[in-house]
């Protein structure tokens, strides 16, 4: 690879991103390879509905009998859909589908979703790549969520919660990335934008501005002898006030509810986030429970026991394996994150269901976290023996999980670790396919076999 890269002369910046640049090939040709054999969720196609209607909007086009069908789903859905939701991520999908591709059918959705989470590959490649000036270190994070099943397995029917978890992860990358950027008002004004896409798909888009002043005011304790309190106060001022306008701007213009009363609407959305209702019941360690029944350690339960023990273990012992951690802005941001969330969860109660799927998002985030430690403890460690071992532990692991992977595709949101004995062993105890993915194979089966 480096004798070919140099016999054709590569700019450095090429040549620094071989590694992210082969694996966008390999994950662009596995969209498209496998887009089609996804199976629709139970109310997948309801999103795009209202991602279309959106876009009818944009257009001018919406008649009386688009608005009465929006507001009968709105009612049927026990809540009013379209105040609760941004619908921008949907009306992306459809404009791209109906003036691009030319069809917007469930497997066309399915292959623009998988194409969408390229960003959250490209954004942890380009976050590692700047902290440990490796390209072969920094090709660890796209590969370790790559390989999380839970993640890969919401990519392409997930378009709520998928969505999401790209638009925080690539806001999170860019708290790091633009860290040390200069023009303060670019800078603000990025950071708006994505700050506000994320608020858009999920009222949760609102811990990213907190985590970013929780990093600045860490910043300014750890490096207060080389820093200025008042120069610094002056700077983010300087950049808070594009920030808001920007996330204004993007949030008023694709959330049109939003945009008739800012302030109290973007009030009645979190009230109505508070207030969400689920009437159904779901499976907890073998017992059928409402969702106010569920413990205050569902979530974290559920991925412990959902991701990838080499992965999880690596993500809880990078604190104790990162040299001069506190220096380590990726693992800083990104646990500030994970944290931030997870306790807000316990101390909220938020009304969850279907498994894992609402916090899908800390997913990527311990999988990044994972990879960091991986390649701390290949930095750190002199010893040979040590280090095999470690390389050989995370082999076995790894192999069993690219046989669980290849056994239950294309259904991978059903995967659950060793720590439950898999999913032969979870599924009376757990939800697994709570979404109805894989009535797809089974009508498939029927077709051929009847």
């Amino acid at each position: 690879m480096k004798s070919f890269t140099n016999k054709v002369n590569l700019p450095n910046w090429v040549r620094i991103r071989i590694p992210i640049i082969v694996f966008a090939i390999f994950y662009i040709t596995f969209c498209f390879v496998t887009f089609k054999d996804y199976g629709s969720t139970w109310d997948e196609s309801d999103v795009y509905f209202r991602g279309q209607s959106l876009y009818l909007y944009f257009q001018n086009q919406l008649d009386q009998q688009d608005i009465n069908l929006i507001e009968k789903i709105s009612d049927e859905g026990g809540q009013m859909g379209n105040i609760l939701y941004n619908h921008s991520y949907g009306a992306l999908l459809h404009g791209v589908a109906i003036m691009i591709l030319k069809n917007t059918s469930i497997q066309t959705y399915h292959l623009l979703n998988l194409l969408f989470a390229t960003l959250i590959y490209i954004a942890a490649y380009e976050a590692l790549l700047k902290f440990y000036k490796n390209k072969w270190f920094a090709i660890l994070g796209p590969i370790f969520i790559f390989i999380t099943p839970r993640f890969l397995g919401d990519t392409p029917a997930n378009p709520k919660d998928m969505p999401f978890a790209v638009i925080f992860f690539l806001g999170l990358a860019l708290i790091y990335l633009l860290s040390d950027k200069k023009n303060e008002i670019v800078k603000g004004l990025i950071l708006g934008l994505v700050f506000g896409m994320a608020f858009n798909f999920r009222v949760l888009g609102v811990t990213l501005p907190i985590v970013y002043y929780f990093i600045t005011i860490f910043d300014w304790i750890i490096n207060k002898d080389k820093k200025n309190f008042k120069s610094i106060l002056f700077s983010e001022i300087k950049i808070l006030i594009p920030m808001l306008l920007s996330a204004y701007f993007i949030v008023t213009i694709t959330w049109p509810y939003i945009a008739v009363s800012p302030l109290f609407h973007i009030l009645e959305v979190f009230q109505s986030s508070k207030d969400f209702a689920w009437k159904g019941s779901l499976v907890f360690n073998g017992q059928y429970l409402s969702t106010p029944e569920l413990p205050f350690f569902y979530i974290p339960l559920l991925i412990l026991i959902t991701t990838p023990i080499f992965i999880l273990v690596l993500s809880i012992i990078s604190p104790f394996v990162t040299r001069k951690v506190l220096k380590n802005r990726p693992l800083i941001i990104f646990s500030s994150a994970l944290v931030l969330n997870l306790v807000m969860y316990v101390i909220l109660k938020p009304i969850v269901y279907d498994g894992l799927r609402h916090y899908l998002f800390t997913i990527p985030l311990i999988s990044f976290i994972a990879s960091i430690s991986l390649i701390e403890i290949i930095r750190r460690v002199k010893n040979r023996n040590l280090k095999l071992l470690v390389v050989a532990s995370i082999s076995v692991n790894l192999v069993l999980l690219i046989m669980q992977i290849l056994n239950l595709y294309p259904i991978h949101y059903i995967y659950y670790n060793e720590f439950v004995g898999n999913l032969r062993h979870a599924s009376t105890k757990f939800e697994t396919d709570y979404w109805g993915a894989s009535f797809k194979e089974a009508i498939d089966w029927l077709k051929v076999n009847e």
